[in-house]
């Protein structure tokens, strides 16, 4: 069984990650055509965490980021929080008088976007803010006026390339991000979530799952739930490798892939579930009946097992 990382903050859990897996493959997304080893994610989340320090973010300041899961977001939030900052995370699907809510409630001094159209969509809400600057993940080139600076993924990057990281003193009750709900019963409501609390996830997940050191895990939840994010975090810290999917694709990239492990909820079940009927249904009759009677053999072992 992997071991449990056990620290105080995500400097702490990235430096422990580096220093045990180094080399291996951590991230792993087709989509933006990338993948990190847990040393170039290690480095690039400092080189991140510099970029938003020469823009002027300090420890404690709150940066709204609203984005679906890829290995850039991930990057983003712990360039944030190895430095001690606060991302307020919502989706990037969500309602543009919704983002802007939370934009305003969230006490934030810049705004991390999915791509060039959500940036778009959100000028009138930066326009009434007073936003140190704008990010976009997307791999767009972003041009004409808007009303703070805007900068692309690859330009912060750049602009840490040449700065030595300059740990701060991040302690486990430090707050490290806002989690907003859907907002169903009136407004969204921002949870608050320390370095320590995200981190406790890690930890108590461990006894539980008691993996040994994992291996590929396709992820699609959204990663501003703190299912998803809390997995991830976890899978993170036993070694294994987020592999990024999509509800368009993840029946292909499952087959393509073949993970060890698929974090999901029931809906996503059913869909697969609904997939293998089908399948099925279209089998010879005599197929079909074999496949019955292995499966009825794997439900009495599996059965007879738990009673032993």
């Amino acid at each position: 069984m992997s071991k449990q990382v056990n620290v105080s903050n995500f400097y702490g859990y990235w430096e422990e990650l580096n220093s045990r897996y180094g080399n291996a493959l951590a991230l792993h997304d087709e989509y933006m055509d990338e993948k990190y080893t847990y040393s170039e994610v290690f480095s690039s989340v400092q080189k991140m965490a510099c970029g938003f320090k020469k823009l002027g973010l300090k420890k404690g300041d709150h940066v709204s980021l609203f984005s679906e899961n890829s290995c850039r977001w991930l990057i983003a939030d712990q360039g944030l929080l190895v430095a001690g900052m606060v991302d307020a995370v919502r989706g990037s699907g969500a309602s543009v008088s919704e983002l802007d809510y939370i934009l305003n409630q969230s006490d934030s001094v810049a705004l991390i976007v999915e791509n060039i159209s959500l940036l778009k969509a959100l000028k009138d809400s930066v326009a009434k803010s007073s936003l140190k600057f704008v990010m976009y993940i997307s791999k767009e080139h972003f041009k004409g006026d808007y009303p703070c600076p805007v900068y692309s993924f690859d330009e912060v990057m750049k602009m840490g390339q040449d700065m030595e990281f300059v740990k701060d003193s991040v302690k486990k009750e430090d707050l490290a991000t806002l989690i907003y709900t859907s907002g169903t019963t009136g407004f969204p409501k921002g949870v608050m979530l320390t370095q320590g609390n995200l981190l406790s996830q890690v930890k108590n997940i461990h006894p539980s799952l008691k993996l040994k050191k994992a291996g590929r895990a396709l992820t699609i939840l959204p990663i501003w739930h703190s299912y998803e994010r809390a997995l991830e975090y976890y899978l993170l810290s036993c070694g294994g490798t987020l592999i990024y999917t999509n509800l368009k694709n993840f029946k292909s990239d499952m087959k393509k892939h073949q993970p060890e492990y698929f974090v999901s909820v029931p809906r996503i079940w059913e869909s697969i579930y609904d997939g293998i009927q089908k399948t099925f249904a279209a089998m010879p009759d005599e197929k079909r009946q074999f496949v019955n009677f292995v499966l009825n053999a794997s439900i009495e072992y599996k059965r007879a097992k738990r009673i032993l």
